[in-house]
């Protein structure tokens, strides 16, 4: 029996958002089940105040995903940082990923993105172990090795590593690092990216 089948018809984490320690603004993480087989979650980050003066962001992440399998269907990234933007959207079709510019790049297997191996640990019956999950992000398939372990904290119950520190597997080379709560849903409590230039810590309102 699976411990986390994400009967999740809604969900809305809220995120203070800082960088190297300092609150620099938001993020929002909203799931819904659209069908009896597709979910989509929709991960927002936006800068505040004098961040928000100085370096301006509004990035969002659309994952839609397999309901049971959590495997992605489609993918989509939308950029704005400082006058700099950027589109990007990927039908996960069989074993090939169609881009809207016309690109296609074949799969071996299904593919999962950073939004979508969230709720696919979520829902596993055991967790402190190691899965191989193949990653499909940016015209990218990286096979990588996402560790799950127990963490001293009582609010962190579980710590998920996935190691993208190579800029060849990953346009935006670093380690990503979730953390899941441990109670209900086991909701991730903490999200942190890092790259070359810091580190990026979203974490869970309190009250949320």
């Amino acid at each position: 029996m699976r411990f986390f089948q994400l009967l999740i018809f809604t969900e809305l984490l809220k995120y203070n958002l800082y960088f190297s320690g300092v609150r620099i603004g938001q993020a929002f993480l909203r799931t819904e089940q659209i069908s009896d087989t597709v979910s989509k979650s929709v991960l927002l980050i936006k800068t505040e105040g004098f961040f928000d003066k100085i370096y301006p962001v509004r990035d969002s992440l659309v994952s839609y995903f397999h309901s049971q399998l959590f495997y992605t269907l489609r993918y989509e990234r939308y950029i704005s940082e400082a006058g700099y933007n950027s589109v990007s959207i990927a039908e996960y079709r069989g074993d090939t990923v169609f881009y809207h510019d016309g690109s296609k790049i074949p799969l071996h297997s299904k593919a999962f993105d950073p939004i979508s191996v969230i709720y696919f640990i979520r829902s596993r019956p055991t967790l402190d172990t190691l899965y191989n999950l193949l990653f499909h992000v940016g015209k990218v398939s990286t096979e990588v090795q996402v560790k799950v372990s127990r963490t001293q904290d009582k609010n962190f119950l579980w710590r998920i590593y996935i190691d993208l520190r190579s800029p060849k597997k990953s346009k935006v080379p670093g380690e990503t690092i979730y953390y899941l709560a441990s109670f209900g849903s086991r909701p991730p409590v903490r999200l942190e990216f890092k790259s070359n230039y810091g580190t990026f810590v979203a974490k869970l309102k309190k009250g949320e």
